[in-house]
Order: structure tokens, then C-alpha cells, then sequence
């Protein structure tokens, strides 16, 4: 069964877009308040968080990269799954009609690319967004633009 959260995806892009991210640990739970996810574990390498997309594929791992305090370097929570029955058109078309909603309150992406899959990117000053279908999935990449 494919699983396409498209309010729920618009609403996260730009959460993202909008935060007022330090790129400390910190910046976790704050997050997580503000997108409505569930904070379930801070590791040395990493954390666990649940979003609260509906798709399948909940868990999200962000990447820290160890300092004091330490920095958080990207996360990638999934936006859209194909399933099993569903054409791997689907998801490019789900990362289109996504880049049609976002584009007016983003502007122009800072690059687009269709090959080996289909990715948008926004460098924004305090983050960079990479919305991305590739194996089943459609994933948002939130990353540090200094890491």
C-alpha cells in the first residue's frame, strides 16, 4: 500500500525551513515540540525521534557529529512510501506536486536533478532542504549548511 502524507510533508518542509536552528543538540527537542515528533533517544552518535507522518516508516535518525556541545549534521525523515504494488512514478510525481506547494513560499530551488532519481534542493541560509525519491521512499534531507 503506498502512503502519501502531503499536508503533513508541507507542513514539516517548512517547519524546517522556519526553524531557528543552532545545529547544538539542543536544537532536538525544540524541534521535535514545534513539528509534533517524539523525542525517543539521545546517543553519543546519534538520535531517535518518531514523526508524525503518515507513513509507515516513522523513525528518524539524526546524525551528531561529537564536540561540546555537540552538533547536529542532518536528519531524514520519509515523506512518501511506494509499497509494494506502486510505480516508482508515483514518487516523483509525489516529489512535484511536494516542489509545486513548497517552491511559492521557498522560491527556486537551488538545484533540481532527475538522474539516478528525482531531488530538490533549497540552500537556505541556516539549513538546506533535499526533498528525494529514491529506493521506495521519499525522503527530506534537513541538513547543517556548515557541517
Amino acid at each position: 500500500m503506498s502512503r502519501f502524507d502531503m499536508d503533513g510533508a508541507t507542513a514539516l518542509v517548512l517547519a524546517a525551513a522556519r526553524f531557528d536552528w543552532t545545529w547544538r543538540i539542543y536544537d532536538l527537542p525544540r524541534f521535535c515540540r514545534v513539528v509534533g515528533w517524539e523525542l525517543v533517544n539521545i546517543g553519543s552518535e546519534g538520535a531517535e525521534m518518531l514523526a508524525g507522518l503518515n507513513v509507515q516508516h516513522r523513525s528518524v535518525v539524526a546524525y551528531l557529529k561529537e564536540s561540546t556541545p555537540r552538533k547536529l549534521l542532518w536528519m531524514s525523515p520519509v515523506l512518501a512510501e511506494r509499497g509494494e504494488s506502486g510505480s516508482p512514478r508515483l514518487l516523483s510525481d509525489y516529489v512535484s506536486a511536494l516542489r509545486a506547494i513548497i517552491e511559492p513560499q521557498l522560491g527556486n530551488p537551488a538545484m533540481v536533478t532527475t538522474k539516478p532519481s528525482y531531488s530538490v534542493t533549497w540552500q537556505l541560509p541556516n539549513v538546506t532542504l533535499t526533498i528525494k525519491s529514491i529506493h521506495g521512499v521519499v525522503l527530506l534531507r534537513i541538513i547543517n549548511p556548515a557541517r
